[in-house]
């Protein structure tokens, strides 16, 4: 057992680092944010779920409203560990301190693969996606690359408190004719309250780092969700 937290605990010290290794040389320019959003999913059937989402948000030191959007998406499980989910999202975000909101049709899948150990669940997703809505340059409005993400999900669940921890770092990265680049790193750390089977909330701290900018920009986002489980 004390081996298995060891590796545990060498893995999140490594993402960590992995982070701190993706900041720039160059000038960052950062803002604090704020997101807020209602959750609800149905399970339709033993392996397939709904979902939905509505979210908004505030930039500038969360000064200025700056993004509002709506999700629908559905998950199966293949197997007991492994998932796979398609969602369609549509956005309208003003990024970069611009005065106007783009407006964005966003078609993602992915599969996730799911391990327990002791009290740690650990995920592994891989995600497609037609665009990245949030990473629309400062140089132009236009999105040309699709994108996949990869990202590791740790969770540690404490039971008589109905707390669960959890880190999530996922890469961004861009794919054209000319090959991969890698896009932005965004880390989240925070915790999941449940009061019971059908109720929970979420609190977090979102870090997104931009790597491929002329002008990198670092968000620092503060945010709560909640969601409804029928």
């Amino acid at each position: 057992m004390n081996l298995r937290l060891g590796y545990i605990t060498a893995l999140i010290l490594l993402l960590l680092v992995t982070s701190h290794c993706f900041a720039q040389e160059v000038k960052v320019v950062q803002d604090l944010r704020q997101r807020s959003s209602i959750g609800i999913e149905k399970k339709v059937s033993q392996k397939l779920k709904i979902f939905g989402e509505i979210e908004a948000g505030f930039e500038k030191n969360i000064s200025k409203f700056g993004k509002l959007y709506g999700e629908l998406g559905a998950s199966y499980s293949l197997k007991k560990n492994i998932e796979i989910e398609a969602k369609y999202k549509y956005t309208m975000n003003r990024k970069n301190f611009s005065t106007e909101f783009n407006y964005w049709h966003l078609f993602a899948l992915s599969a996730e693969k799911k391990f327990k150990i002791e009290k740690y669940r650990l995920a592994y997703r891989i995600q497609y996606q037609n665009i990245d809505d949030e990473f629309l340059g400062v140089m132009s409005g236009v999105v040309k690359e699709q994108i996949l993400k990869s990202r590791i999900k740790i969770k540690y669940n404490i039971k008589k408190l109905n707390i669960t921890p959890f880190i999530s770092p996922e890469l961004y990265m861009g794919v054209n004719l000319l090959g991969v680049n890698l896009l932005k790193f965004k880390t989240i750390i925070g915790v999941d309250y449940r009061f019971n089977k059908q109720n929970h909330f979420k609190l977090y701290y979102r870090n997104d780092r931009e790597l491929s900018q002329i002008l990198p920009y670092t968000y620092h986002s503060l945010g709560i969700s909640y969601n409804l489980s029928l």
